[in-house]
């Protein structure tokens, strides 16, 4: 087995991120393109990638925006968090745009709620 060390891996163009290939060229995976934990009680962000901004439009209502957006709005993103208000909690009313993605957190009641941490991955072009 062979192990790389570098300091940067930079892909060829500025519009793609690098893709992760088997021994045959067959991709098999990218890397994340964004990423956020943030205190949804104070709309702080704790540490982030690609996010410039966090908006806090309401009670579990927030509007992140990417540093560098998205190609399209095709992009996929999974979440997590605290699980308060019920025991469970979940996105709601989610917009996406290549330049933000908009969203409200929901208890298990349907209440809109802060939650004291949401996290969130994002990946696509």
């Amino acid at each position: 087995m062979s192990t790389l060390n570098v300091a940067n891996i930079q892909s060829l163009t500025t519009s793609t991120l690098p893709v992760i290939k088997d021994s045959a060229g067959t991709e098999k995976g990218q890397f994340v393109k964004t990423w956020v934990n943030f205190n949804g009680d104070t709309a702080t962000i704790r540490d982030s990638f690609n996010i410039s901004s966090l908006v806090d439009n309401g009670v579990g209502n927030y509007t992140l925006n990417f540093t560098v957006a998205f190609s399209n709005t095709n992009y996929c993103f999974t979440d997590s968090g605290d699980e308060t208000n019920g025991g469970n909690r979940e996105l709601n009313n989610v917009t996406q745009n290549t330049n933000s993605i908009t969203f409200t957190v929901r208890g298990t009641n349907v209440s809109a709620f802060d939650p004291s941490t949401v996290c969130l991955a994002f990946f696509g072009d």
